[in-house]
């Protein structure tokens, strides 16, 4: 039993490995395996501890191993920004929350988005069948999708109080493989948006898309690096993918305001945070930006946690 424990821990301290093997992201299933690190940490932690029934000196040196080494490759996620004073005034509130096509609490969902009161809701997996819903949440605001000619492109709507200028969709693939970019017109000073949402990698094809259409978005970045910018979208992907993306204009979210998940497989394990659940819902911005107040919430009907975060310009 001991060999078998001691096998286990190895096991999982291979999988903590992934993320820095380069040959990883070459392989449909070593990359689907990356994405779950706080899991596998936790698993070997619970299997170093039984090794102390035969020796606690090999325990306590197999828990050493597993958490330094989950610690090394993810000191990143690990430590938040200070909070910012949020007194300034050229700030912006964000909701960005997957919806779910056949969410059957779809009203319940947009009355807590509503109750935010954020500035611009950006909403992925919008129902096309549902665009009523849609265009009944603050219709005092600025609204993308729905009425325009493109409908929902990927699922993708936006909601803003302040004017949407300079709509372009960028075609990457065929069928589902849009980029919408978007300038939100406030206080004086646009904010570019880019937002995407690349197919789940649900197979090895779908997997191929999504890497595709990550990898072109740098394409779409460059086009606008010299704005205050944010990149937002389901991405599908954590950041432990070599797949995700990478620019050195962008910060994610995600190094600033800790470890999150916003992806569970069961309602019940939601409350567990990152324990139980992975990071694929993110936020790019550039170094015109500070993110302030990031928190996840329940949205009603949808496997996902939304997230709300507060984007502060710099002066």
């Amino acid at each position: 039993m001991k060999h078998i424990i001691t096998l286990l821990v190895f096991i999982t301290l291979c999988l903590l490995l992934l993320p820095s093997l380069e040959m990883t992201g070459q392989y449909f299933l070593l990359d689907q395996l990356s994405h779950f690190q706080v899991q596998y940490a936790i698993v070997g932690l619970i299997f170093s501890l039984c090794l102390t029934f035969w020796s606690r000196l090999f325990s306590l040196l197999m828990c050493s191993l597993i958490l330094s080494t989950f610690l090394i490759q993810n000191y990143q996620f690990l430590i938040k920004s200070p909070t910012v004073s949020s007194k300034n005034s050229k700030k912006l509130h964000i909701v960005q929350a997957n919806l779910s096509y056949f969410n059957v609490h779809l009203s319940q969902a947009l009355k807590q988005l509503s109750d935010h009161q954020a500035d611009v809701y950006l909403l992925f997996e919008v129902n096309q069948k549902k665009h009523q819903y849609f265009s009944s949440l603050l219709p005092e605001f600025y609204h993308y999708g729905a009425k325009d000619n493109a409908g929902f492109p990927d699922g993708m709507g936006v909601i803003s109080r302040f004017p949407l200028n300079n709509i372009v969709i960028e075609q990457i693939l065929p069928g589902k493989g849009v980029v919408i970019t978007m300038e939100v017109q406030q206080h004086g000073r646009p904010l570019q948006l880019i937002m995407l949402h690349p197919p789940s990698a649900r197979n090895q094809e779908n997997w191929l898309r999504r890497n595709f259409i990550l990898a072109n978005l740098q394409t779409v970045v460059e086009q606008h690096a010299l704005k205050p910018m944010l990149v937002a979208g389901d991405f599908n992907t954590t950041p432990w993918s070599s797949h995700f993306p990478q620019h050195f204009k962008l910060t994610p979210c995600i190094s600033k305001v800790g470890l999150y998940a916003s992806w569970h497989p069961k309602d019940s394990f939601k409350r567990l945070g990152a324990i139980t659940g992975i990071p694929i819902d993110h936020c790019l911005i550039s170094s015109h930006l500070i993110i302030n107040d990031f928190n996840t919430f329940y949205v009603a009907g949808s496997d996902h946690l939304g997230l709300s975060y507060q984007l502060i310009f710099k002066e």
